[in-house]
């Protein structure tokens, strides 16, 4: 059977260097976790699918055959992404990469590694991996008969794939920019404007994640933009918050599609969980109960029809 969602990304082994010098090593990190574990907050039918090297730790495998994933990782013959993140602050922060543009890609998604059972589900999100990936999986999931897909840009691929990216647009249904990667793209900060524009490509919705000032959701359908606040209180660390706010979105959108103030909302939280602590350890400790009952209680001043979590 199909998952409800697949979230497709990237897996990445990191040394995590908090500000106090206190050093992790063997952190299992990189955007598919963080949807995927943000995700089933809201949706246990959430699956996961990044390729993996020959070297992951045994503590490593242990977590994610745990938590049922191991069938979804395929493997290459060689090195995970490796990184190392010295922290002095949330957003103060020095990485360094043990990989190239090749080996990115290498480890990205492809289309021969999903495989035909996860094909045809409700919805599929592509998160920020190579371009290239990302050109490749698009057409091949439309074609799988997925039937709702959403994409996050990389910050770092835009400049000189302008018109590339463009194109991948008109080929989604949702799109899901950052406010750095709408403005780059579009060179304004009018959100609503941005929003119009990317939709006019061809996605049914425009999602822009607005950091502190949480989101603007435009349905280009109805020709609806909505707001939703940012729900962190405390910001350890900003690492995968947008990674999560994908995988709780996407999660909710596919439990009830015209609830788009609800999966507003179960991005901002999912987020939140990923803020409250440094690397991945937020949104790891994250309980479902506990976020799906904040989200019950951000939807009750909205009257809206319904707060039924599938």
């Amino acid at each position: 059977m199909a998952p409800r969602l697949l979230c497709l990304g990237n897996l990445t082994i990191d040394t995590v260097v908090l500000p106090n010098g206190e050093e992790h090593f063997d952190c299992i990190g990189g955007d598919a976790l963080y949807s995927v574990l943000a995700a089933r907050l809201f949706e246990e039918g959430a699956r996961m699918l990044a390729p993996i090297g020959d070297d992951l730790p045994a503590s490593t495998l242990a977590f994610i055959e745990a938590g049922g994933f191991a069938e979804a990782l395929p493997r290459r013959a060689r090195p995970t992404l490796r990184t190392s993140v010295v922290y002095s602050g949330p957003d103060d922060r020095r990485w360094t990469f043990a990989y190239d543009e090749a080996d990115f890609f290498d480890l990205s998604p492809r289309p021969e590694d999903i495989p035909a059972e996860a094909l045809g589900g409700d919805a599929a999100v592509l998160l920020a991996m190579s371009l290239k990936a990302q050109e490749d999986l698009v057409p091949f999931l439309r074609r799988g008969g997925t039937r709702m897909i959403a994409l996050d840009p990389q910050q770092d691929y835009l400049l000189g794939n302008e018109v590339r990216l463009m194109a991948l647009i008109g080929q989604l249904d949702i799109f899901m920019p950052s406010a750095i990667e709408a403005k780059r793209l579009l060179g304004t900060e009018d959100w609503s404007s941005a929003a119009r524009q990317f939709a006019a490509l061809g996605p049914s919705m425009v999602v822009i994640k607005l950091g502190g000032e949480g989101c603007l959701i435009h349905h280009a359908p109805s020709g609806r933009d909505i707001r939703i606040a940012a729900a962190a209180s405390d910001v350890v660390d900003t690492t995968g918050a947008g990674d999560s706010f994908c995988g709780g979105f996407m999660a909710r959108l596919v439990q009830a599609p015209d609830d788009l103030e609800g999966a507003g909302w179960a991005g901002s939280l999912a987020a939140a969980a990923a803020l409250s602590d440094f690397g991945a350890r937020g949104i790891m400790r994250a309980e479902a109960g506990t976020v799906r009952a904040a989200w019950r209680d951000k939807r009750t001043p909205s009257g809206s029809a319904s707060t039924h979590l599938a």
